[in-house]
């Protein structure tokens, strides 16, 4: 008993160390597997997470979460579980929806699917409630060296003997997967793939040019423009007293405009409007 109960508190100082507004355990299951459904596809496929499930509750909205602690890599399950997650039971399986996925929970332990679901039914029709008290400080970090999921309780066999009856893969050939059917009244969830092929394009306006467009009336504009630039360039220079300009201050001018961006950019402009106009 005291064994268990040591146990218990290890399991909860470790969650804390995930999100320190866990204040206790409501359930566990000592190894499940995780299932995702491609809506696209109408395939299930392993999620790549498997391990120790945990139900706990916290002292901030969501009052409670699904956990499962993941054995095969340091990306863990974590599920809310509130008022809008769509829970069924199917086989030896929980299924779920969430906003964005469908995932199914296989129980290596077959009477812990009855107990999960039964556990987050309750906990849809009634949240637990926080205990009034004072904030807990976040418990120390594990010493170094601990293996990356020793989790005390969890199952660490490799299940070779009780493999989940449910392939890595499996076409849904016009209905449910044999043995892993969606229950019926499971409402359809709409991928984002699906949003994305149903848009108009003819709706997404083109992209806007981010140059100039080349104008097609000759340079029979441009050119003035060019001139007009250069002389008022030419008589703002404070050397420039009059309206004559000599060679001198043109040179010097030419040399600070083809630095000038702007004044490139009516060049090339001009350039541009002129081979339109001899390639018609």
């Amino acid at each position: 008993m005291n064994n268990n109960r040591t146990i218990d508190t290890q399991n909860l100082s470790a969650l804390q160390r995930l999100d320190n507004k866990i204040y206790g355990v409501l359930g566990t299951s000592t190894h499940v597997s995780v299932y995702i459904f491609d809506d696209s596809s109408k395939q299930w496929a392993r999620k790549e997470v498997e391990g120790t499930l945990f139900v706990v509750a916290r002292n901030e909205y969501p009052w409670s979460k699904l956990i499962v602690m993941n054995r095969l890599s340091t990306k863990n399950l974590v599920e809310e579980v509130n008022e809008k997650l769509v829970i069924k039971c199917q086989g030896q399986y929980l299924i779920y929806k969430n906003n964005n996925e469908i995932n199914g929970i296989w129980f290596y332990e077959t009477e812990d699917q009855d107990k999960i679901f039964k556990l987050l039914k309750e906990i849809q029709n009634n949240p637990p409630i926080p205990p009034q008290q004072a904030p807990q400080p976040i418990p120390p970090q594990p010493p170094m060296g601990l293996p990356p999921m020793g989790f005390p309780g969890m199952m660490h066999h490799d299940y070779q003997g009780h493999p989940p009856p449910f392939p890595g893969m499996m076409p849904f050939m016009g209905g449910p997967p044999p043995g892993f059917p969606l229950p019926p009244g499971f409402p359809p969830m709409v991928s984002p793939q699906k949003e994305l092929s149903n848009t108009n394009l003819h709706n997404i306006p083109p992209p806007q040019p981010t140059q100039p467009q080349p104008s097609h009336n000759g340079n029979s504009n441009n050119v003035p423009i060019m001139l007009a630039t250069l002389m008022n360039s030419v008589k703002n220079t404070p050397s420039s007293s009059s309206n004559t300009i000599t060679k001198e201050q043109l040179k010097e001018k030419l040399k600070e405009l083809v630095n000038d961006d702007n004044f490139i950019n009516l060049v090339y402009q001009s350039y541009i409007n002129t081979s339109h106009i001899n390639n018609q």
